[in-house]
């Protein structure tokens, strides 16, 4: 039985975000498909998901993390103390890169899902990015999530014969009757207007600092799902009561299930503003259960899975006149509405089905295994 490891600072569960999730139903599916399957990580691990799935997890630990990067050299001694017959990183996350550079290669194929490129550490950035192109020079396949990425990543035009395009996945299992009754208690709390959400951690480019201020001009209750660091959170909140109309924001913090919130939800909204959002899993979260989008063009992949006018809208970033403008065109026709959220749940099931994204990343594993002779 053949074995893969993967690599990456965090899995979820526990830590919610597109890559570990991505990543965790990838491994999970890996072993249903009869691979054994193991998952190095420096953060927090939930080890009864581990017992439940079959996905070995092994944690390598941190001292510490610096620009989101986590410092540790657990990495190398588990490439250098492990036995797989591919390896598989997801990036960004320089330290697993560096670490398997300096692990050495074995006879064995390398893998990476290029997920975004390095954006905000520009000093930084420039220092790593010799040793990242001669990582993925020797990749044999990179799994890059969309089209416009691979098209305008400065990264990846050096490598484009290594790569390929494989969109994130996600399950097409419709809302259960418990999930939606849920949503409609939690709907029944904010009534006489539409429900916007938000849903993710307060990070620099996700911009609910915009979506925020576009409130002020849009007559609907924004729930917002996420938290980040103390200050993220004391800032966010400070904005929101700053604004002529602060009891449209609400503020939901974690929760545990995010499908009763997408349930009681009537538009979705991804305000990102950078670049570092590549491609924005939770519009996939988001279609699934019928809500259309209002995203932001950022040339990467957001605009690839929420096409505009036909599973939502699309505004210019940074500009909470025009994100308003976005909000305010899509809840404004109730019957348009349902027909983008009709459209953006059978793009995902057209489009993003998670079955064939796992048999796309296994074809190639056993090419390449093939290929190495094992």
């Amino acid at each position: 039985m053949p074995r893969v490891l993967h690599l990456y600072k965090d899995i979820f569960p526990p830590v919610y975000g597109g890559i570990e999730v991505v990543m965790g139903k990838l491994a999970s599916h890996q072993v249903e498909k009869g691979w054994e399957v193991a998952v190095a990580v420096s953060g927090p691990v939930d080890r009864e998901w581990s017992e439940k799935t079959g996905v070995e997890v092994i944690p390598v630990g941190e001292w510490t993390r610096t620009l989101s990067n986590p410092i540790s050299f657990g990495f190398l001694k588990v490439l250098r103390r492990e036995k797989y017959d591919a390896l598989h990183l997801h990036m960004p996350c320089p330290t697993v890169v560096l670490s398997t550079l300096a692990a050495g290669r074995r006879n064995v194929p390398w893998f990476a899902s290029y997920q975004s490129d390095i954006v905000r550490q520009k000093l930084t950035g420039a220092l790593y990015a010799p040793l990242q192109l001669r990582f993925l020079s020797q990749c044999a396949r990179i799994f890059v999530s969309s089209p416009p990425l691979l098209e305008t990543s400065p990264v990846l035009q050096k490598v484009q014969d290594r790569c390929r395009v494989v969109p994130l996945g996600i399950s097409v299992d419709r809302l259960s009757r418990e999930d939606q009754e849920e949503g409609d208690r939690i709907r029944s709390q904010y009534p006489n207007r539409p429900i916007i959400l938000f849903v993710g951690r307060f990070r620099w480019y996700k911009g609910l600092n915009v979506l925020l201020h576009a409130m002020d001009e849009v007559d609907a209750t924004l729930l917002v799902v996420g938290s980040g660091t103390t200050s993220q959170v004391k800032e966010t909140r400070k904005i929101a009561a700053g604004l002529k109309h602060p009891d449209r924001i609400q503020f939901l913090g974690t929760v545990s299930r995010l499908e009763p919130v997408f349930a009681a939800g009537d538009l979705f909204c991804l305000p990102s503003t950078h670049r570092a959002e590549a491609f924005g899993y939770v519009l996939l979260e988001a279609f699934r259960t019928g809500l259309p989008a209002v995203t932001t063009e950022l040339g990467t992949g957001t605009s690839y899975v929420n096409q505009d006018g036909f599973t939502g809208y699309v505004a210019k970033p940074q500009d909470p006149r025009a994100l308003a403008e976005a909000l305010n065109k899509a809840i404004t026709d109730s019957v348009h509405l349902r027909e983008l959220g009709i459209a953006a749940r059978k793009r995902v099931e057209k489009d993003f089905g998670l079955e064939k994204m796992v048999e796309d990343i296994l074809d190639s594993y056993r090419t390449e295994i093939s290929d190495s002779g094992k």
